[in-house]
């Protein structure tokens, strides 16, 4: 008697089992315990902790940058223009100065920029002149006197025309530390701090 019907019984009910079982495995994957879904999941989302934690991250750094001092009742038209913020810095400080006194401009004002971070703190003096030749002349005279490396300098430019000029430069034997100074029409301004804060504050600030 030929076995032959026998072994295409066999052979049928093993492939039932392996299709049985991939279905099984697809259903274990997908639906019940789903395994595969939750695994995905976990990867696209953070968990409610995580979440929580990016949450309080945020808002510590948004708490850190203090609020803009306000100018005093007085404040003349120059320092009306000063900006109460810079970038992530804010104006904490206003004082009268004489720095540059020798010069004779119409006022002369100092003003502090924080982000948050002391070490971080940039102090801006600014003055101004009648004449736009008395404010370059200075300019001049300050830009000679400035010592360590210096890292920039060029115009500045208003409505693509040269209002002035600017010069950046390492403090000697300090490359951590810089000063940026810059000529803008009737107004000299320098800001002093720590270089990388330095770089980006005179680039941002709007006069």
């Amino acid at each position: 008697m030929s076995s032959e019907p026998k072994k295409r019984h066999t052979g049928a009910t093993v492939t039932i089992v392996v299709v049985v079982l991939i279905v099984l495995c697809l259903l274990s994957a997908f639906i019940w315990p789903g395994w595969a879904v939750e695994k995905t999941s976990q990867h696209q989302a953070p968990s409610p902790a995580q979440s929580s934690e990016t949450a309080k991250n945020d808002a510590t750094m948004a708490a850190k940058a203090p609020a803009a001092l306000p100018l005093p009742d007085d404040a003349t038209n120059l320092l009306k223009a000063m900006p109460a913020t810079v970038g992530s810095y804010s104006r904490q400080q206003i004082t009268n100065v004489t720095l540059w006194g020798q010069a004779l401009p119409l006022e002369e004002h100092q003003i502090v920029y924080s982000n948050g971070t002391a070490s971080q703190d940039i102090t801006l003096t600014v003055a101004q002149w009648a004449l736009s030749d008395n404010a370059k002349s200075e300019f001049a005279s300050l830009a000679a006197k400035m010592t360590g490396t210096k890292i920039a300098d060029g115009d500045v430019k208003v409505n693509g025309q040269a209002a002035g000029s600017y010069q950046v430069n390492e403090d000697q034997g300090d490359s951590s530390h810089a000063t940026a100074l810059w000529q803008n029409s009737t107004c000299i301004f320098q800001v002093t701090g720590p270089t990388a804060q330095v770089k980006t504050f005179y680039k941002q600030f709007p006069l």
